[in-house]
Parts: structure tokens; sequence; C-alpha cells
């Protein structure tokens, strides 16, 4: 298989939890938390990992978060290649009521990119070992 590169703009760290019952203007307690790298890139990347593909993923990281994403991918043995912005990267949450059995999803924006930034993502992608651009 050949060498994969994954370019992610606009990454994640995606939190998931449970809650018994989703309810406007009351506070909900949730439990069962998990947080998994995210983005399109991102996501093409691990299941790439997952099978056995050589695979490294190239994305943009800011902030208390990017530093969470940054051990995430770490913790799972995926190849990285981090490029600094000043902008926090985005947290995604996704709630399961178990009571209806709907999933609710809030999905952040994310920073914005000084032109520097978009710009040594793209030379990075240039200057990559990756013969596959995804």
């Amino acid at each position: 298989m050949e060498k994969v590169l994954t370019v992610t703009f606009n990454p994640t760290v995606d939190a998931a939890s449970e809650a018994e019952v989703v309810r406007p203007t009351h506070k909900i307690r949730t439990f069962d938390e998990s947080f998994h790298p995210g983005g399109g890139g991102i996501n093409v990347a691990r299941v790439v990992h997952r099978l056995g593909g050589d695979v490294k993923a190239l994305y943009a990281s800011g902030g208390i978060m990017g530093n969470v994403l940054n051990h995430l991918l770490e913790d799972r043995g995926i190849q990285c290649i981090k490029i600094a912005i000043s902008g926090n990267t985005r947290v995604n949450n996704v709630i399961h009521e178990r009571a209806s059995g709907m999933e609710y999803r809030f999905i952040a924006e994310g920073p914005i990119m000084k032109e520097t930034e978009w710009k040594a993502v793209i030379d990075a992608t240039k200057n990559s070992n990756g013969t596959g651009l995804l």
C-alpha cells in the first residue's frame, strides 16, 4: 500500500457522552464521557491506520485543545505533522439521550486561521514524505 497523507485544516476533539434526558434550560448530568480525535482528514487517517495502512496526518493545532488532540493521536499511534496556529482547536459535543435513543450533535466552527498559518499547512503538504493525498 502506498503512503497516505491526510490534511486537516479544521480538526476537532470530539467529546461524546450520554444523558438520560436532554431538556432545555436544565442542567443535564452526563456520563460515560470519551474523547476522540476528529475532523475529515483525521478520521480518514484513523481508518487507514486501523486497516494497517501507512498514513501520516498533517493538521493545524492550537491552544490547550490542540494539545489534547495531539495527545489523542499519539495515543493511537498515528504519525503526525502538526502545524501550530494561534487559535484554539475546536471541540464538538455529541450527546446520546438514553430515553429516546436520539443523538444531539453540537459542532463548533473552529478558529479562523491567519494567512501565514494556512500557508504553512500548504507548504508542509508540499514538503511531506506522503505520496498520496486525501
